[in-house]
This record gives structure tokens, sequence and C-alpha cells, in this order.
């Protein structure tokens, strides 16, 4: 994996991949071919395939490891090349090493791969798309058949490759690494591929390739954080060479460390303000505070205005002043309170840092002015001036300001759309030099604590992406310089993509559909952000839609200002209901989450359909979704894995309850469970579909309580989401998927067949899970009643 780039000050470099081959070296003609004479079956159920022998011969870990280098590794290596036209010899990829090791080596890659470009360039297009086709024939094979190798083809006889072989592995990790080069490789040469003409007669797309999930020492000796790997692996754009770089990237150790953080959380980010340290910039400064004027802020911000600090230093001693004023360009500044930029108790920062801080400013301003390289020192040593902002500083601390406090959040999307640029000041960034790789660069920016916080998030968004800086050692890149400089860039998907992914573009004078599909973008960012004031949630949120936040920051109950957000938000998208986590406990309310899951990566279920819009009063909310009425007998209990039949789509569904129960603490599933043993004591039941039917493989649900029915709205309340999968009888898949239609009593056999597989397994899940007796874990067609698209409901 030497193709890849080499990572700036790597303490801990990749394992090297070991050269097994000698046992069946590839020799064509064609990959599949080569593995069924070596003996190799590929078998299916239907469901899951796997890798077996056709002799039924066992096979040792080496062995099967060897196998599949040969097969996968070199047999893709092989068939590229000759597809291509370029010439290819494997003893170029093999290499001894210096204790006498025979290893794999991928130096020449990028040179074949610049080579194929180049032959390209001077062929028709109709003769490009003839190669494209053959290439991506190649690549949908090799992705699908690494992905088997994924799921289960490592598991062989019982025997688990990485754990009986550790090299197996590093020889895994290589495969999926080519195929992620090759797939980008594809997408560089022929930039067609996304409007390719007829994609139904050969698809210009490629199955999404699995991760192979890093061990986690891999990221923890160089003291990563778990939720930052997390981050990165659930990521569409961070492929399996970029995590094979970043987990070679050194992150800064930390007195707090990570010891307490989960997958979703870094709580090494979290701030207290009682124990709060205002941090120099070296270790052996001791310097003292700059303060400004607090009054002179509050005033500014009262009269509407924006202050701006200037730094007037006094030459040859560590003592200056701070001017406020408020009609000069500035450069604002983004940074995270963890960092030791902040100062609860006052408006003051060390003098260093504000000497910095000034310097830093004034280079974002040149080059932003004249889009220069690095800054000449004569430049640097001129006598320009800049003004900038720094919430520590800008916005007022302590009681007497409060009102003045309150102004100043309320138009801090004012401040930062005003400032001539963002500076973003992140200490593991600031410790990077700009000479490391481009993919490199965009791994630091998209993994570091900047990219973790709330406030930062807004702060990012309503400053644009385009107006925003990222500060590294030697001077500050905007987002395009991130990826300047990577000539082929074949070893990976570009990273930047997942950086503005998480940073949605603003969008001014927003109309009611704009404000929704932002909104949906914004809930997608806030997951692995936390903040270390719950309440500061609505006010972010709402300052991103260009929203009003001077009412939400009058209430200081997290609680009350969700129901008060959600008023001014006025149209609420359908899928707020369906959000995961806690909700509210009151009447009307219970459909509206406690948050919208900052710190979370399952926090909501998203759907794919159009968003709906919709109002609320003091009842709940009203929606217009599909639906199934629920007929189950008297006194009756639902189980927590009930399977009804939908008779719209002839589908069964079964419900597999929902993960609540790990954010709000109770063990897994246990709130799903306490809602079904309740359900012998409501009135009808009614599943509410997120979305259109039929569902997806696994699709989100409401379970709600029938209270009434008035006109054409019926009046339910909310009392758990859950997640259902789709189980179908096979007269199903084939009514649906074919065309075909069975006679009714075939299909009833068939589906009398199915709930018998089914009643074998209630009888499974009652003994383990001790539910009642009367549970009911089968609905029949006649225990259901199908609501259609337009049917009105009102969730409480």
């Amino acid at each position: 994996m030497d193709h890849l780039p080499t990572v700036q000050d790597a303490v801990h470099c990749l394992p090297v991949v070991p050269y097994l081959c000698t046992r069946e070296p590839y020799d064509g003609p064609t990959p599949s071919v080569f593995r069924a004479r070596k003996g190799w079956e590929i078998r299916t159920n239907g469901v899951q395939s796997w890798l077996i022998r056709a002799d039924a011969v066992e096979k040792t870990p080496e062995e099967i490891t060897s196998f599949l280098q040969s097969w996968l590794y070199f047999g893709l290596l092989t068939e590229i090349f000759k597809l291509v036209g370029v010439a290819f010899d494997a003893d170029h990829f093999v290499v001894v090493s210096d204790s006498r090791t025979t290893l794999v080596t991928t130096a020449l890659l990028p040179v074949l791969i610049d080579q194929w470009a180049g032959d390209q360039l001077g062929k028709h297009i109709s003769v490009q798309v003839q190669y494209f086709q053959a290439v991506t024939a190649v690549l949908q094979q090799s992705t699908q058949l690494a992905n088997l190798m994924l799921s289960n083809g490592l598991i062989t006889y019982g025997k688990v490759l990485f754990e009986d072989y550790p090299p197996s592995r590093t020889v895994v990790q290589s495969i999926l690494c080519l195929v992620d080069t090759f797939e980008n490789a594809r997408k560089k040469i022929w930039p067609f591929w996304q409007n390719f003409p007829d994609p139904a007669a050969s698809s210009s797309r490629t199955p999404s390739l699995g991760r192979l999930t890093l061990p986690r020492e891999y990221f923890a000796k160089n003291n990563w954080c778990h939720s930052a790997v997390k981050l990165l692996q659930g990521h569409a754009w961070v492929d399996n060479n970029a995590l094979m770089v970043a987990c070679q990237i050194p992150r800064r150790e930390r007195s707090k460390g990570h010891q307490s953080c989960s997958e979703v959380q870094c709580n090494a980010n979290q701030v207290d303000d009682e124990t709060y340290t205002c941090e120099h910039c070296t270790t052996d400064c001791e310097c003292d505070f700059l303060e400004v004027d607090s009054a002179n802020v509050a005033n500014i911000v009262l009269q509407g205005g924006t202050p701006r600090i200037l730094f007037n230093e006094c030459p040859g001693s560590e003592r200056g002043q701070l001017e406020v004023v408020q009609d000069k360009e500035y450069i604002a500044i983004s940074h995270v309170w963890s960092h030791g930029l902040g100062n609860p108790r006052k408006n003051a920062l060390r003098f260093c840092q504000v000497k910095r801080l000034c310097r830093l400013a004034l280079r974002v301003l040149l080059l932003r002015a004249t889009a220069a390289s690095p800054l000449s020192n004569s430049i640097l040593k001129s006598d320009h001036s800049v003004a900038f902002w720094i919430d520590t500083l800008c916005i007022p601390v302590g009681a007497s300001f409060r009102t003045a406090r309150k102004q100043a959040i309320s138009q801090l999307a004012m401040t930062y759309t005003q400032a001539s640029a963002v500076l973003v000041v992140d200490q593991e960034l600031c410790s990077a030099s700009i000479d490391c790789s481009p993919l490199e660069k965009q791994i630091r920016v998209l993994s570091c604590d900047w990219m973790r916080r709330l406030w930062t998030l807004q702060e990012a968004v309503v400053s644009r992406i385009d107006r925003l800086w990222w500060q590294f050692k030697e001077r500050a890149l905007n987002f395009p310089q991130l990826s300047f400089g990577d000539r082929h860039a074949y070893y990976a998907q570009q990273v930047h993509f997942a950086i503005s992914a998480h940073l949605p573009i603003r969008i001014q004078d927003l109309n009611i559909s704009d404000r929704s599909n932002l909104f949906y973008k914004i809930i997608w960012s806030l997951r692995f952000r936390q903040t270390s004031r719950a309440q500061d949630e609505f006010i972010c949120i709402a300052s991103m839609l260009n929203m009003n936040t001077r009412s939400l920051l009058d209430v200081e109950r997290p609680v009350e200002r969700m129901k008060l957000f959600l008023a001014l938000l006025e149209h609420i998208p359908a899928y707020v209901a369906f959000f995961r986590g806690e909700h509210l406990d009151e009447e009307g309310c219970r459909w509206m989450p406690k948050s919208f899951g900052t710190g979370s990566k399952k926090h909501v279920g998203l759907s794919a359909m159009e968003p709906q819009l919709c109002r609320f009063d003091a009842r709940g909310i009203y929606l217009r979704l599909p639906a199934i009425k629920l007929h189950i007998p008297a006194g009756s209990t639902l189980h927590w894995t009930f399977t009804f039949f939908n008779p719209h789509d002839r589908f069964w569904y079964e419900n597999i309850g929902n993960t609540d129960g790990e954010v709000d603490e109770l063990p897994w599933g246990q709130r799903w469970r306490n809602v079904c043993l309740e359900t012998h004591k409501r009135n009808d039941l009614a599943l509410l579909f997120n979305g259109t039917e039929p569902l997806l493989e696994v699709g989100t649900v409401m379970l709600v309580d029938v209270i009434e029915t008035r006109e054409d709205t019926i009046y339910v309340r909310y009392l758990s989401r859950a997640d259902v999968w789709r189980r179908a009888t096979e007269a199903s898949h084939r009514s649906n998927l074919h065309g075909e239609q069975l006679d009714l009593q075939a299909e009833m056999e068939l589906r009398d067949g199915f709930k018998r597989e089914l009643q074998k397994e209630r009888v499974r899940y009652s003994a383990e899970e001790q539910f009642p007796e009367n549970s009911m874990y089968i609905l029949n067609a006649d225990m259901v009643e199908r609501m259609g698209p337009e049917q009105r409901w009102c969730v409480g």
C-alpha cells in the first residue's frame, strides 16, 4: 500500500503486506476461470453467499489467504491493465525487504495509472466509452467479491481468518485499497461517468465497496478519539485508502484523555466554566491578560452594531491596549473553547494570544486580497493593522450585561456574514504543516475538534464555506486550497466532499420549501457534534435557518426551547415526528423530540421521501401518511417482535423494535418492550409509515394509540417509533417483482407455511423474553386495516 501518500511526522506506520502467492500465483485467463480452476466455488442461498472448496477439502488459513491474494489482488491488477492496454509485470509489485521477507509493493501503481490516463487522452469519446464499460464491468465484479469477502467469506470452516492468521487482515486491507484506487482512477480518467448515456444497458456505477473495520489500536496508538474514527468510517466519501492514511496521523495528547469518550461523543472537548483555564501560546509563557472595555462592547451591541478589536502593541514590552471599534474591516475568529481561547469570567485574553490572533488575521486579509503563496517577511512586518472579532472579547460577560449578551448572540449570523473572512483556529490544524499531502490535510480538517462542535457548525454555515480559512502551521488555507496540488489523486476519493457535506450552505431569504431542505441537511450535519450546554442546540439551528433567535434566548429550559423553536419554525417537516431518542411526555407534544440528535450517529431515521410540511397545535402535529390500523383481540398484548401483513403491497413486515434505550440509558430495546407490554391497556393501535409504500428493506414506523375520529382526521397518541424490515413470502416476491399472479389457494398455502415458521419463532422468543402468553406475534390480514397516504392524522 505504499502508493498511498506518506503521513507527516508519522510515528506508527502501516503494517507491510506479505507476498503469499508463491503457492498459487495468478495465471489467468480471467479471475472467475482462475477461481474455478483452483477448486473454489461461490455458493448462494438467495440471501447470502459464501466461498467454499468444491472438493470440500479443508484449507488452512494461510492457504486461504494466499488464494485470496492471487485471485482478487493480482487478478484485478492483471485484468485492469490488460483491458486498458498498459503493460503489466507482477514482478514489479514484489520486493524483498532488508530482513529478506518478500513483500507486496504498489510504488509503481501511480505510474501505470498515469500511463493509462495518458493513453485515453488521444482516443475518440466513443472508444473511451468502450474502455469505460469494460473497466466498469470488472470493478463491479471485484467490488461484489470484496463485499462477499467482508461479510462471510472470511469465515471458512468455522475459522475466523483474522484471528487464526493475522496477516490475512493486512492482505484483505490491501485488496480493498486496490479496488478503491482503481475505482477513483476510473472516475478521474473518465469524468463523464456520472452522465453515462445508457445506464440501463451498462451501469456506470459500481456497488458501494464496504469498509474493513480497522483494529481500534491502529488509531488509539496515535491518540485518536474513538468517535472521530467512527465519523470517518461511517462516511461515504472516506474510502479504505483514506482510512489507511488517517490511522497513521498522530493526534495531540490531551490531559483529559479519551477514556470517557463513546462512539459518538468526545468528552475531552466538554468544558466546565468553574475549572476553565485560559491557555498561553506556549507552555513557558507567563504573560498577563489584556481586557476590553465590556461596557463599550455592550453599547455597540445594543445599538445593533458589531464590535471589532484593534490591538495596539507597546514596542519592546509584553504590554498593549485593546481598542473597540465598529467601522473597520475585520476577520472573524472561529475556535473551540476547550483549546483555551475562551474566558467565561471576563472579556479578556492572554497577551500572547491576542498578538498571535492579530498576526493570523492580517495574514488572512492579505492572502484573501492577493491570493498569494506564503507571504514574504517584508509584507508581514509592514504597518498594516487589522481588526478581528472573537466571541471571548466581543460578547459581553457579566451579570450587568445579560441583555447585551443575549443581543450579541442573536446577532451572530450578522457578525459572521459581515466579516471579510472567517479564520478557523484549531490546535490540531495549527500544528500541521501545509506541506503534507492534500489527502492528509482534508482528513485533518474533517476529523479536527472544530468539526465536532455545534457552535462551530453554526459559525461555518452562516459564513458560507467559500469564506472559511483553516489555519495550519505556516499559513491559512481556504477550501479550494485543501485539494490544490493533488496531481493525480488516484489513491482516494475526494474527502473534501465529506467536509462540504458536514457544512451545508446557508440560504438567504428562504422560502418554506428551501428552509425544510436546509433543515434536513443541518440535522444530518449534527451527527457527532456536541455542545457543553444542551439548550444551545436550538439557538444554533435557528441561526443557521436565518430565524430570529432573540425569543429563544429568553427561555432557559431545553424542553421549552424545543417547543418554542418548533413554533417559530411554523411548518414542520413530517420526519421530525420519527426522530430517535427521548420525546416530550406532555399531552399534544409526545411527538416532539427532546433533541435533534447532537452527539449521536443514530439520531434520526431520516426518510428519503419528499419533505411533507406540517403544522401543529395544542392537540398535536397534523400529517398525511399511509398507515396500518391494528385490530388485536381485547386484552392481548403486542409481542415486541410482532409481524404484520400489509394488504397494499402484500408483503410481511417484522418489527425489530428500536434502539432509543441507548439514548436514555435504558438497556437495549427496553423502552420498546415496555411500550408493547402496555398495549393491552390501549384502544385501537396503528402503525404510521415514514414515507411511501412499499417500505424499503428497513423502514421506520410510528406506533400510536387511536383516540377518536373527527371529520377527516384521526386523533392519536404517540407511543413510540420503531424499525421494521420486510420479510416477503415467495408469493409476494413473484407478484411484485415479476408481475406473476399466483392463484389464491397457492398463495394462502405459502402464507400459512410462513406463519407456521413465525409461530415457531414466537415460542422461542417468548421463552427467551418471558412475554405473556396472550402476546400477539403474528397479525394476519383480518387483523389489519390499511389506511392510504391521503389519510389525515393528528399525533399528540
